[in-house]
């Protein structure tokens, strides 16, 4: 029987990008891309509620299948639905960094943070998506700060960007995943005596 701190430090070795002592959950990884739930504070279970999140999935699936115009119909036709939702806007915002609108993408990233709270699944997702929006735009100390409160609530992808950015632990993390590589080819011995 394995404890926490057995899995932290396997986590460890497995994934050096995460932050030290971050456990996952190798049963079940929550998915946060394209998750569609009830918004939390501002959402309703109103007909127009149950609709928009309708058409966000049929969205999400037309832009997997390549059709990204389509999918922007759809999504703008979700927040026009219900604009108190943030979960259009920010799937909408992540279609539109993708289309390279990232000006526009920044408008609904912010709308989504916003009608969030910057709490739960979608204020997560918003705050991810916006911090992604400062990096391309150069603005690191946004994106950290976004980032920093997207991992508080929880989001690995932010945990993990953390890491990236950060200079210091880039490098030990190059050099503890050049370290386990060696040491799996053979290439590395223990210590002389």
């Amino acid at each position: 029987m394995s404890t926490e701190h057995d899995k932290a430090v396997l986590n460890s070795i497995l994934d050096p990008t995460l932050p030290l002592g971050d456990v996952s959950n190798f049963d079940s990884l929550p998915s946060e891309i394209s998750a569609i739930e009830l918004d939390g504070p501002a959402e309703s279970d109103s007909p127009e509620s149950q609709r928009s999140r309708e058409l966000e999935l049929q969205a999400v699936r037309t832009a997997e299948e390549g059709d990204q115009e389509a999918a922007l119909r759809l999504l703008t036709e979700a927040v026009t639905l219900a604009p108190q939702r943030a979960s259009p806007y920010n799937n909408r915002a992540q279609l539109l960094r993708l289309m390279h609108r990232n000006n526009e993408a920044m408008g609904d990233a912010e709308r989504a943070v916003e009608l969030s709270e910057a709490r739960g699944l979608a204020g997560r997702q918003a705050l991810c998506q916006r911090a992604q929006l400062h990096q391309l735009a150069g603005q690191q100390e946004l994106a950290l700060d976004d980032y920093r409160r997207a991992a508080q609530l929880g989001s690995q992808f932010a945990k993990t960007q953390l890491v990236a950015l950060n200079p210091y632990a880039a490098l030990c993390n190059r050099m503890l995943s050049e370290v386990m590589s060696k040491l799996r080819e053979g290439e590395v011995s223990g210590p002389k005596t």
